[in-house]
């Protein structure tokens, strides 16, 4: 078979690929900072990490009720424990996850507040998930509302009956 004589090769013309090039960078020097960009990343990193430290040992203390769990917050970190009566969160941490470590603490700037007590304190769940200070009825506790500032603020309520959400306490 003979190729087509009418047929061309056919590419893109200079103007396209001028016009392709600069909507790319147009669209990095834009969209480029929000996505690689560390602004706010410490504060979410905090939030999410208090979140599940929160929730993690509240379920623990449901599930043994013998032994007293809690989450001890400080001005720059948080940290789960296993002794309601600790002063400090343990360095290094038993476990990845179970809140911030001194080094994460370090290297971001972020403080930790909260609604219902002086930081440092150290909050405990009885065995119905509610937030207490000492044991007794979930009526008898406050909410507690966790403000992490940095760039922005960020907030962590722990509601009286023990719901956990992120966001401001209702």
């Amino acid at each position: 078979m003979a190729a087509n004589p009418h047929r061309s090769n056919q590419g893109f013309t200079i103007i396209e690929l001028v016009i392709v090039v600069v909507v790319i960078g147009i669209l990095a020097v834009t969209a480029g900072p929000v996505f690689f960009g560390r602004e706010g990343f410490d504060e979410n990193f905090f939030q999410a990490r208090l979140h599940s430290v929160l929730r993690l040992q509240q379920q623990r203390a449901m599930q043994n009720t013998t032994q007293c769990f809690g989450v001890r917050i400080e001005a720059d970190r948080f940290g789960a424990v296993d002794d309601c009566a600790a002063v400090a969160i343990p360095n290094p941490l038993p476990s990845t996850g179970s809140g911030i470590s001194t080094s994460e603490a370090a290297s971001a700037n972020v403080t930790i507040a909260s609604s219902a007590v002086i930081v440092p304190y150290t909050l405990a769940f009885n065995a119905l998930g509610c937030p207490i200070e000492a044991p007794g009825k979930c009526e008898d506790a406050v909410n507690h509302e966790f403000t992490i500032t940095g760039v922005s603020s960020l907030k962590v309520c722990v509601g009286r009956q023990g719901y956990i959400d992120v966001g401001a306490c209702p």
